[in-house]
């Protein structure tokens, strides 16, 4: 049953026509938001992150029928908007952790979360996060830096 639902995307209002059930990934990426990578489809892999509500969410397990009234981002216009965004990519930089292009908005997103929960996070909080993802691209000791140097660039900020 297609529903019409109302709901903030990158910071415009929109509203689309779709399935109750169809998933928000297949939305955004029919819609030419291709930041949000397909993966598992499981909400494993962390490849269709997207912020919905400011909190890091799989894209390709969100029903479209639960946006109603939500904000949801994704990471270019996060990129391009979020002040945040550039303190995270320069601890980034500084622990020399390059990201292989389809797990940054899954990183990026739960750097994002956490920092924005501690913005000086202890190493068991930092340790906690390094171990949730599925991508193998950072080892999790420079992941470690990372996110160590992400909430010290934020901080001083």
């Amino acid at each position: 049953m297609n529903r019409e639902i109302y709901f903030k995307l990158n910071g415009e209002q929109c509203h689309l026509k779709a399935d109750e059930n169809e998933k928000l990934l297949t939305l955004l990426r029919r819609s030419g938001h291709l930041s949000a990578k397909n993966g598992c489809q499981k909400g494993k892999c962390g490849y269709c992150t997207v912020l919905l509500d400011d909190e890091p969410v799989s894209s390709c397990i969100v029903p479209f029928g639960i946006l109603k009234d939500s904000e949801v981002v994704t990471l270019k216009y996060f990129s391009e908007t979020n002040e945040i965004y550039r303190a995270i990519m320069a601890g980034f930089d500084l622990a020399k952790a390059k990201m292989c292009g389809y797990c940054n908005s899954a990183r990026i997103f739960s750097v994002y979360s956490l920092i924005k929960k501690s913005t000086f996070p202890t190493d068991s909080e930092i340790a906690e996060l390094s171990n949730e993802f599925f991508c193998t691209c950072i080892d999790k000791d420079t992941f470690r830096k990372a996110i160590k140097a992400a909430a010290e660039n934020y901080s001083e900020r």
